[in-house]
Protein backbone atom coordinates (compact mmCIF):
# COMPACT_ATOMS: atom_id res chain seq x y z
CA UNK A 1 0.00 0.00 0.00
CA UNK A 2 2.88 2.34 0.76
CA UNK A 3 4.49 1.71 -2.62
CA UNK A 4 1.18 2.28 -4.42
CA UNK A 5 0.50 5.50 -2.54
CA UNK A 6 4.01 6.76 -3.27
CA UNK A 7 3.60 5.90 -6.95
CA UNK A 8 0.27 7.71 -7.21
CA UNK A 9 1.74 10.77 -5.49
CA UNK A 10 4.71 10.76 -7.86
CA UNK A 11 2.41 10.57 -10.88
CA UNK A 12 0.30 13.44 -9.57
CA UNK A 13 3.43 15.52 -8.97
CA UNK A 14 4.70 14.83 -12.49
CA UNK A 15 1.32 15.73 -14.02
CA UNK A 16 1.23 18.98 -12.04
CA UNK A 17 4.78 19.88 -13.12
CA UNK A 18 3.86 19.25 -16.76
CA UNK A 19 0.82 21.50 -16.35
CA UNK A 20 2.97 24.27 -14.88
CA UNK A 21 5.50 23.89 -17.70
CA UNK A 22 2.78 24.55 -20.28
CA UNK A 23 1.61 27.78 -18.64
CA UNK A 24 2.72 31.11 -20.22
CA UNK A 25 3.03 32.87 -16.85
CA UNK A 26 6.13 33.88 -14.92
CA UNK A 27 6.71 34.26 -11.19
CA UNK A 28 8.53 37.21 -9.61
CA UNK A 29 10.20 36.47 -6.29
CA UNK A 30 13.00 37.55 -3.97
CA UNK A 31 15.99 35.25 -3.44
CA UNK A 32 19.04 35.35 -1.16
CA UNK A 33 22.16 34.79 -3.27
CA UNK A 34 25.82 35.50 -2.50
CA UNK A 35 24.97 37.28 0.76
CA UNK A 36 22.41 39.60 -0.85
CA UNK A 37 18.67 39.71 -1.54
CA UNK A 38 17.77 40.07 -5.24
CA UNK A 39 14.60 39.96 -7.34
CA UNK A 40 14.27 37.13 -9.84
CA UNK A 41 11.68 36.01 -12.36
CA UNK A 42 11.19 32.40 -13.41
CA UNK A 43 8.79 30.30 -15.45
CA UNK A 44 5.77 28.79 -13.70
CA UNK A 45 7.57 25.43 -13.38
CA UNK A 46 10.67 27.01 -11.81
CA UNK A 47 12.85 26.97 -14.90
CA UNK A 48 14.48 29.91 -16.67
CA UNK A 49 15.38 31.88 -13.53
CA UNK A 50 16.72 35.41 -14.22
CA UNK A 51 18.16 37.91 -11.74
CA UNK A 52 16.56 41.29 -12.56
CA UNK A 53 18.38 43.45 -10.04
CA UNK A 54 22.04 42.35 -9.59
CA UNK A 55 22.83 44.91 -6.87
CA UNK A 56 25.42 43.49 -4.42
CA UNK A 57 25.39 46.58 -2.16
CA UNK A 58 21.66 46.77 -1.48
CA UNK A 59 18.79 44.38 -0.86
CA UNK A 60 15.59 44.15 -2.88
CA UNK A 61 12.42 42.61 -1.47
CA UNK A 62 8.73 42.07 -1.96
CA UNK A 63 8.27 42.26 -5.77
CA UNK A 64 4.71 42.96 -6.93
CA UNK A 65 3.76 42.72 -10.62
CA UNK A 66 1.31 45.30 -11.96
CA UNK A 67 -2.09 44.01 -13.17
CA UNK A 68 -1.19 44.94 -16.76
CA UNK A 69 2.06 42.91 -16.43
CA UNK A 70 4.33 45.79 -17.50
CA UNK A 71 5.99 46.83 -14.21
CA UNK A 72 7.23 45.55 -10.87
CA UNK A 73 7.16 47.60 -7.68
CA UNK A 74 9.43 46.51 -4.86
CA UNK A 75 11.28 47.52 -1.69
CA UNK A 76 14.96 48.42 -1.44
CA UNK A 77 17.00 48.33 1.78
CA UNK A 78 20.12 50.48 2.05
CA UNK A 79 22.42 50.97 5.02
CA UNK A 80 23.30 48.90 8.08
CA UNK A 81 21.61 48.19 11.42
CA UNK A 82 19.16 50.78 12.75
CA UNK A 83 20.34 53.20 10.06
CA UNK A 84 18.91 50.99 7.30
CA UNK A 85 16.39 52.78 5.10
CA UNK A 86 13.63 50.96 3.19
CA UNK A 87 12.21 52.73 0.13
CA UNK A 88 9.68 52.12 -2.63
CA UNK A 89 10.94 51.52 -6.18
CA UNK A 90 9.49 50.56 -9.55
CA UNK A 91 10.95 49.05 -12.73
CA UNK A 92 9.84 47.44 -15.98
CA UNK A 93 9.21 43.68 -15.84
CA UNK A 94 12.54 43.14 -17.61
CA UNK A 95 14.42 45.07 -14.88
CA UNK A 96 14.96 48.24 -16.93
CA UNK A 97 13.98 51.86 -16.13
CA UNK A 98 14.43 51.34 -12.40
CA UNK A 99 13.65 54.37 -10.19
CA UNK A 100 13.01 55.28 -6.57
CA UNK A 101 9.62 56.72 -5.65
CA UNK A 102 9.37 57.17 -1.85
CA UNK A 103 11.67 56.87 1.17
CA UNK A 104 10.62 55.10 4.40
CA UNK A 105 7.92 53.20 2.50
CA UNK A 106 6.98 49.55 3.03
CA UNK A 107 4.65 46.83 1.70
CA UNK A 108 3.97 48.12 -1.85
CA UNK A 109 0.81 46.98 -3.66
CA UNK A 110 -0.76 47.83 -7.01
CA UNK A 111 -4.04 49.55 -7.69
CA UNK A 112 -6.23 47.82 -10.29
CA UNK A 113 -5.46 50.55 -12.87
CA UNK A 114 -1.69 49.74 -12.83
CA UNK A 115 -1.10 53.49 -12.45
CA UNK A 116 -1.28 53.69 -8.66
CA UNK A 117 0.99 52.04 -6.10
CA UNK A 118 -0.18 51.82 -2.52
CA UNK A 119 2.36 51.68 0.28
CA UNK A 120 2.55 51.76 4.08
CA UNK A 121 4.72 54.51 5.60
CA UNK A 122 7.32 53.28 8.09
CA UNK A 123 6.18 53.82 11.69
CA UNK A 124 9.42 55.52 12.82
CA UNK A 125 12.56 56.67 10.93
CA UNK A 126 14.77 54.18 12.78
CA UNK A 127 14.86 50.72 11.20
CA UNK A 128 13.01 47.68 12.51
CA UNK A 129 12.81 44.23 10.93
CA UNK A 130 9.17 43.79 12.00
CA UNK A 131 6.93 43.52 8.95
CA UNK A 132 4.12 45.38 10.76
CA UNK A 133 6.36 48.41 11.53
CA UNK A 134 3.92 50.68 9.67
CA UNK A 135 1.57 53.57 10.36
CA UNK A 136 -0.98 54.86 7.87
CA UNK A 137 -1.44 54.17 4.16
CA UNK A 138 -0.67 56.25 1.07
CA UNK A 139 -1.01 56.05 -2.71
CA UNK A 140 1.60 57.05 -5.30
CA UNK A 141 0.34 58.19 -8.73
CA UNK A 142 2.86 57.07 -11.36
CA UNK A 143 1.55 59.61 -13.88
CA UNK A 144 1.84 62.74 -11.71
CA UNK A 145 4.19 61.66 -8.91
CA UNK A 146 1.60 62.84 -6.40
CA UNK A 147 1.30 61.08 -3.01
CA UNK A 148 -2.19 60.94 -1.51
CA UNK A 149 -2.92 59.62 2.01
CA UNK A 150 -5.72 57.13 2.44
CA UNK A 151 -8.80 59.05 3.72
CA UNK A 152 -8.66 57.01 6.95
CA UNK A 153 -4.87 56.90 7.15
CA UNK A 154 -4.68 58.28 10.69
CA UNK A 155 -6.53 55.22 11.99
CA UNK A 156 -4.53 52.57 10.10
CA UNK A 157 -1.75 51.08 12.20
CA UNK A 158 0.50 48.01 12.12
CA UNK A 159 -0.75 46.69 8.78
CA UNK A 160 1.23 44.53 6.38
CA UNK A 161 0.79 42.60 3.12
CA UNK A 162 -2.03 44.68 1.60
CA UNK A 163 -3.78 43.63 -1.63
CA UNK A 164 -6.23 45.71 -3.68
CA UNK A 165 -9.46 44.24 -5.09
CA UNK A 166 -10.00 44.34 -8.83
CA UNK A 167 -13.05 46.60 -8.52
CA UNK A 168 -10.96 49.12 -6.56
CA UNK A 169 -13.36 49.23 -3.60
CA UNK A 170 -11.44 47.26 -0.97
CA UNK A 171 -7.94 46.61 0.32
CA UNK A 172 -7.29 43.47 2.36
CA UNK A 173 -4.37 43.38 4.81
CA UNK A 174 -3.04 41.72 7.94
CA UNK A 175 -2.99 43.71 11.18
CA UNK A 176 -0.73 42.81 14.09
CA UNK A 177 -1.07 44.46 17.50
CA UNK A 178 -2.93 47.48 16.15
CA UNK A 179 -6.38 48.94 15.52
CA UNK A 180 -7.80 47.03 18.49
CA UNK A 181 -6.88 43.65 16.99
CA UNK A 182 -4.17 41.32 18.27
CA UNK A 183 -3.73 39.55 14.93
CA UNK A 184 -6.21 39.34 12.08
CA UNK A 185 -7.14 39.97 8.46
CA UNK A 186 -9.06 43.16 7.68
CA UNK A 187 -10.97 44.54 4.72
CA UNK A 188 -10.34 48.28 4.44
CA UNK A 189 -12.51 50.50 2.30
CA UNK A 190 -10.18 52.01 -0.31
CA UNK A 191 -11.92 55.40 -0.45
CA UNK A 192 -13.68 55.53 2.89
CA UNK A 193 -13.50 54.69 6.57
CA UNK A 194 -15.22 51.29 6.73
CA UNK A 195 -13.15 48.43 8.18
CA UNK A 196 -14.35 44.81 8.35
CA UNK A 197 -12.63 42.13 10.42
CA UNK A 198 -12.96 38.96 8.32
CA UNK A 199 -12.32 36.87 11.45
CA UNK A 200 -10.21 34.27 9.69
CA UNK A 201 -7.00 33.01 11.31
CA UNK A 202 -3.66 33.61 9.63
CA UNK A 203 -2.01 36.35 7.64
CA UNK A 204 -0.73 37.55 4.23
CA UNK A 205 -4.05 37.73 2.36
CA UNK A 206 -4.20 38.24 -1.39
CA UNK A 207 -7.05 38.81 -3.84
CA UNK A 208 -7.23 36.64 -6.96
CA UNK A 209 -6.79 38.55 -10.25
CA UNK A 210 -10.55 38.39 -10.92
CA UNK A 211 -11.31 39.63 -7.40
CA UNK A 212 -13.65 36.73 -6.63
CA UNK A 213 -11.36 34.76 -4.32
CA UNK A 214 -9.11 35.51 -1.38
CA UNK A 215 -6.07 33.43 -0.40
CA UNK A 216 -4.09 33.58 2.84
CA UNK A 217 -1.81 31.56 5.08
CA UNK A 218 -3.53 29.97 8.13
CA UNK A 219 -0.04 28.85 9.22
CA UNK A 220 3.48 28.70 7.82
CA UNK A 221 2.71 25.30 6.26
CA UNK A 222 -0.78 25.90 4.82
CA UNK A 223 -2.54 27.93 2.15
CA UNK A 224 -6.26 28.66 2.37
CA UNK A 225 -8.66 30.11 -0.18
CA UNK A 226 -12.30 31.17 -0.11
CA UNK A 227 -14.79 33.02 -2.32
CA UNK A 228 -15.50 36.64 -1.44
CA UNK A 229 -18.04 39.09 -2.87
CA UNK A 230 -16.36 42.50 -2.81
CA UNK A 231 -19.29 44.06 -4.66
CA UNK A 232 -21.54 43.55 -1.64
CA UNK A 233 -22.10 46.32 0.92
CA UNK A 234 -20.79 43.99 3.64
CA UNK A 235 -18.34 41.57 1.98
CA UNK A 236 -17.90 38.22 3.72
CA UNK A 237 -15.73 35.18 3.16
CA UNK A 238 -17.43 32.00 1.95
CA UNK A 239 -16.52 28.34 2.59
CA UNK A 240 -12.78 27.87 3.09
CA UNK A 241 -10.48 25.39 1.40
CA UNK A 242 -7.17 24.62 3.12
CA UNK A 243 -4.19 22.92 1.46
Amino acid sequence: AVVLTTGVAAQAQTAFHDKLKSLPFKIAHECYVNGNWEIFVMNADGSGSVNLTNTPKQNEHYPQVSPDNTKICFSVDRGEGRETSRSLWVMDVNGKNRRKLVDYAREPFWGPDSKTIGFLPQEYPKWSVNDYYTKGMSFYDLTTGRITPHPNSANLHHLYNPSWSRNGKWIVATVHAGMGVNHGILLIEANGSKIINLKIPGCRPCFSPDGKQIAWGPSDQEIAAAPINVDADEPAVGPRRVR
